[in-house]
């Protein structure tokens, strides 16, 4: 049986909080009064999309997959053993967050869910068998739940770190005898670059961006003329910039790896005018988190 009293995880207070601290799953959960009433307003700001952006980021992120050493996939400390799926709105249409959360409940491994911050969406928190292996249950469990409850839920949200908003919601689905999920998709294609040459300033700056990107789910390639843009920033570090153009792609609900590969192939070769500066104004403007 699950305890999520004894679950450690690690929790930043708002998006410039680098450090953060070790607390329970059950903490991060019942969220304080104060953090009530800043969640209560994001709610309360209906299409003001800006503001509402702008709130979450001094809301309490936590990494539930987790203890982490700093806040970058690579320093996970001790993995928790679950996985958060995120389920937006905006890839189900016509489904009430309620509705969303019940259909989720039916999953036998679904130990939590709950309203997203913005109230619009619901998180659930899965256990899986092997944490070493997060990424392919992710992907797997994803699947699932398109086949058996015929929701669409967020495949950016696959990486270890990433942070989810505190939220509140009176009355979650909780199974604490959820079962371990099993499944495992297949390898990707595509595997993240593994080292990064820390004397290279520019390009680990631009994988700091990417991190924080991914975090937030900012998707900074949102229209063609978006990522082609992009794309050809990256282009300009050449093949240094493929991973992270792979990685920001992902974030968008159309990436595929194939046309992504492609893509910068072609941009490798033909596209030469756009510099990285571009790259760094975009998230600037888009995200604003310092590097």
């Amino acid at each position: 049986m699950l305890d999520f009293t004894k679950i450690e995880i690690s929790v930043y207070e708002g998006v410039r909080d680098t450090e953060g601290k070790v607390t329970t799953l059950h903490q991060f959960l019942h969220i304080d009064p104060a953090t009530l009433v800043l969640v209560q307003r994001i709610r309360n700001l209906e299409g003001h999309d800006t503001t509402q952006r702008d709130m979450k980021k001094s809301l309490p992120q936590a990494a539930i997959s987790g203890v982490f050493s700093s806040r970058h996939d690579t320093d996970l400390v001790t993995h928790s053993g679950l996985i958060c799926i995120d389920i937006d709105s905006q890839d189900n249409p016509g489904k009430s967050p309620e509705q969303m959360k019940h259909q989720a409940a039916q999953l036998p491994y679904v130990a939590y869910a709950g309203l997203s911050v913005r109230g619009k969406g619901v998180f659930c928190i899965v256990p899986i068998a092997e944490p070493d292996k997060h990424e392919r249950h992710y992907l797997a469990c994803c699947d699932e739940f398109e086949r058996f409850t015929g929701l669409h839920p967020d495949r950016a949200c696959k990486n270890v770190g990433r942070l989810r908003c505190a939220s509140y919601d009176p009355a979650p689905h909780v199974n604490l005898e959820a079962t371990e999920y099993t499944g495992l998709a297949e390898p990707e294609q595509y595997t993240a670059a593994t080292h990064i040459s820390t004397d290279d300033e520019t390009l680990s700056k631009v994988y700091r961006c990417v991190a924080n990107l991914e975090r937030y789910r900012i998707d900074i390639t949102a229209n063609y003329a978006d990522w082609f843009t992009i794309g050809a920033a990256l282009a300009s570090l050449g093949e240094q910039g493929r991973d992270p153009f792979h990685r920001v792609s992902a974030i968008n609900s159309n990436y595929r790896y194939k046309e992504c590969n492609r893509k910068f192939d072609n941009l490798l070769r033909t596209t030469h005018s756009i510099g990285i500066g571009t790259f760094f104004q975009r998230y600037d403007q888009l995200c604003g988190i310092d590097t």
